[in-house]
């Protein structure tokens, strides 16, 4: 059972798919967040780096994309024997400019249709690996070359299992008409040019989710299950009656509790049903993933418990991969898994839970540490990357200078200025939780100060200091620091 809840605001939409009631994606679409992978510009050559086998391609962006020699057309050669400087190019953005980095392009074209991906530049058919039944396989790779010539080919989607010849021969003539269109744009337009704009995410949607594995569709705007309906009567008509639109009062994140799920999803420590946990952490190369027990001890013995664990880690370590749209590449520390035959159950257990996922994701098997590794293709930013921004505080180190490492600091700085300045007193602001905790011990740094330097110390409270700020306001006689400190006393 599946459904796909759609909230609409002028600044955002936000989608979630639900499985069993339970949700596995989301995506946030908004008004000033452009997602251009899938567009197509006609370029030019900027740089060729053959230490890096990789060019750069200006398609008219602040920062240059990047092409690596693998994603020429040109199979076996070098980057200068690929392409040269100045060279006019026709690329395709697979990857979103992330940071300091540019796109990531490649020359290998290809359009997204219901139920095929048509390859208009290569001549190869391919055929879904979730399409598992021998005799379904060959007989829509039959189809697909019946319709393809020498020059282009096609991979066959998921979607296109069990449907008609003329079904198929529809698709592939929107995107060849598509293709059509950007090659005379191609003939006309001098580079840097967008000569092809990939479909929103809710036209995407529409093409991707809605199928007749989905029960329904419910949107709290009006235009746009209109729109949606109007979409789909064009392409699937027996389809359109499963859009909703939802008119509640309630907000409709609120009613499927996905407000509640979407928090979750930010969250470092994910629980398991029976107690445990996983934790999981982000670095630029990578995404790290640790179960732990936590509160689940079992009722037998600690092998039982551990097995429990990991079995359950396993399912959710996969929802939570899509629904925060993890990428690249993922390392999976479960608890103790020493025997081939437990592992290759984990392993078994991790492609079961990724089978629905539509994202590629390759599970590469254990290190020798027992650490499994995976990959998924990153396509846009993670849930993370789109909700979130970095901490001005730890400046995304996700950590502050503890109390007793600021106090020590803040003691040897006042000590250099007792020892230069010479003054009768100091006044330091300072975040009141912090104040308390340095001059909420016995031997505080104010008594020290006062008995080994005959220095008064004094504290103003600044709520709106971080915990680990204090700024010295005041260096000086005793008179002015106790005006200072009170000043109604004056």
């Amino acid at each position: 059972m599946k459904k796909v809840i759609v909230n609409v605001l002028k600044q955002e939409k936000r989608i979630a798919l639900l499985e069993h009631n339970v949700p596995v994606e989301f995506y946030i679409d908004r008004a000033d967040q452009v997602f251009r992978s899938g567009n197509i510009y006609k370029g030019k050559v900027v740089d060729v780096l053959p230490g890096m086998e990789a060019a750069f391609i200006n398609i008219g962006d602040e920062k240059n994309a990047f092409l690596h020699v693998k994603d020429c057309l040109s199979g076996g050669k070098t980057i200068s024997q690929c392409v040269q400087q100045g060279q006019e190019l026709l690329v395709q953005i697979v990857k979103e400019a992330n940071g300091n980095k540019g796109a990531k392009v490649t020359c290998k074209i290809s359009l997204a249709g219901r139920y095929c991906v048509y390859l208009p530049m290569e001549s190869y058919v391919g055929v879904s690996r979730r399409i598992q039944k021998e005799e379904e396989r060959d007989r829509l790779s039959t189809i697909a070359r019946e319709m393809l010539s020498n020059q282009d080919g096609a991979i066959i989607r998921t979607e296109a299992k069990g449907v008609d010849s003329s079904e198929f021969a529809l698709d592939l003539h929107i995107l060849r008409t598509r293709w059509e269109s950007v090659i005379a744009k191609w003939k006309r337009e001098s580079p840097p040019v967008l000569l092809y704009e990939d479909y929103d995410v809710l036209t995407k949607m529409a093409r991707d989710m809605i199928s007749n594995q989905v029960d329904e569709l419910i949107v709290d705007d009006l235009e746009i299950a209109q729109f949606l309906r109007g979409l789909l009567q064009k392409y699937r008509p027996e389809l359109s009656g499963k859009i909703q639109w939802y008119q509640r009062k309630e907000g409709i994140f609120s009613c499927y509790k996905l407000e509640e799920e979407l928090n979750k999803a930010m969250n470092r420590k994910v629980w398991l049903k029976n107690g445990g946990y996983l934790i999981i952490d982000y670095t630029e190369a990578l995404t790290v993933i640790d179960i732990n027990t936590g509160k689940f001890t079992g009722t037998d013995d600690l092998e039982r418990t551990v097995v429990k664990t990991n079995k359950e880690a396993c399912y959710e370590i996969a929802r939570q991969i899509r629904l925060r749209d993890i990428a690249g590449i993922i390392i999976i520390d479960f608890i103790n898994i020493d025997q081939e035959e437990y592992r290759q159950e984990i392993l078994n257990l991790m492609e079961k839970g990724l089978q629905k996922d539509g994202t590629r994701t390759r599970i590469l098997g254990f290190t020798r540490l027992g650490l499994l590794e995976l990959t998924r293709k990153r396509i846009r930013g993670n849930l993370e990357v789109t909700l979130t921004r970095e901490c001005p505080c730890c400046k995304g180190q996700g950590r502050i200078v503890s109390f007793d490492t600021m106090a020590a600091n803040l003691e040897r700085e006042l000590r250099e200025y007792a020892r230069t300045a010479e003054p009768e007193a100091i006044v330091v602001e300072m975040n009141p939780v912090t104040i308390s905790y340095i001059e909420g011990n016995e031997c505080t740094m104010s008594s020290r100060l006062n008995e080994e330097l005959q220095l008064l110390l004094k504290f103003i409270e600044r709520p709106d200091l971080r915990e680990d700020q204090y700024h010295i306001a005041f260096i000086g006689k005793i008179e002015e620091a106790e005006r200072r400190v009170n000043p109604e006393f004056s």
